[in-house]
């Protein structure tokens, strides 16, 4: 077995039987167990799950360390297992002769390892869509433990800065819901608006090495 799968498979026992524990013993951070455990759906592949909101939600009733480890514990587990099932994905060969030797993805790989670690570190933390980067980091196979560990610096102080707010101004409940059903049904009409474009015949082939526009990748802002 590869070390990393050794790694990974003892966080996650651990991390569980520590949420089992809390689940049982301490039922005032159960809140901080559902935050770990959505977390992981919220950011896995190409989700439109916000986590915005949920995390002000949190920062108004827990412990903020606590509610920063766990939803940056579920966010590292998330990208381990995009890297692990997306990767072998994206090296298929039907599916890399779709983006290898396309314009559009040469010249993006190219202006991505102008700072990799970096670009993720700064599309972690800051509103700029961070799919892209994902996307680039594994089809480029970019280092999976400085990707993972560039998540890291850029989620967790991302999040840091979301929980003390929320625990600072204290946002009404009905708000962050209205937002978090705003966000999840703007992100969810934004992948299957993708989705039908990507399924609609091009009306003339592509003179160029370029993908058509109806073809190309389309990203959502998380």
């Amino acid at each position: 077995m590869k070390p990393k799968y050794l790694i990974f498979g003892l966080t996650l026992i651990l991390s569980l039987a520590i949420c089992v524990w809390l689940w049982y013993f301490r039922p005032d951070y159960r809140g901080v167990v559902w935050l770990y455990l959505y977390s992981v759906p919220s950011h896995v592949y190409i989700s439109f799950l916000p986590h915005e909101p949920v995390l002000l939600f949190y920062g108004k009733s827990f412990n903020i360390w606590a509610a920063v480890i766990a939803a940056t514990l579920g966010t590292l587990i998330a990208g381990f297992i995009d890297y692990e099932t997306l990767g072998p994905l994206l090296r298929y060969k039907k599916i890399k002769n779709l983006y290898d030797n396309k314009q559009l993805y040469t010249r993006s790989v190219k202006f991505f390892y102008r700072s990799p670690f970096w670009m993720v570190v700064i599309a972690g933390f800051t509103p700029i869509p961070f799919y892209p980067f994902k996307f680039l980091s594994i089809a480029s196979n970019y280092s999976q433990n400085k990707y993972l560990l560039a998540l890291l610096v850029g989620r967790a102080p991302r999040y840091f800065l979301l929980i003390w707010l929320g625990y600072t101004i204290k946002i009404p409940n009905w708000l962050l819901i209205l937002s978090f059903i705003i966000m999840f049904l703007w992100g969810a009409y934004g992948y299957f608006r993708n989705k039908i474009r990507e399924r609609k015949p091009s009306s003339a082939p592509s003179s160029d090495n370029t993908l058509p526009p109806e073809e190309m990748i389309h990203f959502e802002i998380q």
